[in-house]
């Protein structure tokens, strides 16, 4: 089933918002293969499985920084201190490695929390007052796909923001659940807080958004959650 919208503003004209009720997809949340990793470390005391899981994180937490989420994110709780991350998850390695007698373990998780071995630094943004690429027939997120992977409570909302280069070509979004029987109301919206373009609610756990725009702009996705608490994965082309 698909629905269709013309909407012109000024700066911006939208050829067309087509909404795309995807068919059951799988998703691979690298935030769900850590917390079953932590969860497992944490039962068992396997302070190795917990670094495992923490590296996981590192790789969430650097993400992308084309992909700007607005607001502190929602995150699982257990047996780690506080909500999820890499942080909370070596601290607990590091009390398991010294438990345990693992002391080459436990001096490299150290260094670890003390800041060392940080890893590659982030991507830089583009210096503003460049000059912009001309349209090609086919665009997508601006510099390339982008991709971020989430954790969304029931009742509860996300919101991105996304830059979109323009072009013939249509732009993309997908938002998939790991669980394919969550119920995520997806929004697209021109800027922020920005103008409506499009409202698609998943089926099978999966939403797609699919549009056409003129010039470079700032996009926002708003999705919430009005299912169990569920993983999700937005991807672009």
């Amino acid at each position: 089933m698909k629905r269709f919208r013309m909407v012109s503003f000024a700066g911006m004209l939208l050829v067309s918002a087509q909404l795309v009720f995807a068919q059951a997809t799988a998703s691979i949340s690298l935030i769900a293969t850590a917390e079953r990793l932590a969860r497992r470390g944490a039962s068992t005391r396997d302070a190795r499985m917990l670094l495992a899981a923490a590296e996981v994180l590192v790789v969430v937490e650097r993400g992308s920084v084309r992909v700007r989420r607005l607001g502190a994110p929602d995150m699982p709780r257990g047996p780690w201190q506080g909500p999820l991350s890499s942080h909370s998850l070596l601290l607990l390695a590091s009390e398991f490695a010294s438990d345990a007698g693992d002391w080459e373990l436990a001096d490299a998780l150290a260094s670890r929390l003390a800041g060392a071995n940080t890893g590659p630094p982030r991507p830089s943004t583009p210096a503003a007052g460049l000059p912009q690429p001309p349209v090609e027939p086919s665009r997508g997120a601006t510099g390339g796909a982008v991709w971020a992977d989430a954790f969304l409570k029931r009742g509860s909302q996300a919101t991105y923001t996304i830059e979109f280069d323009a072009g013939s070509g249509p732009n993309r979004l997908q938002v998939s659940a790991v669980n394919s029987g969550a119920n995520l109301e997806c929004v697209l919206l021109d800027g922020n807080p920005g103008t409506e373009i499009a409202t698609v609610v998943s089926v099978s756990g999966t939403c797609r958004v699919q549009w056409k725009q003129s010039v470079r702009a700032r996009m926002t996705l708003r999705i919430r959650n009005r299912s169990a608490d569920t993983f999700f994965v937005i991807s672009s082309n």
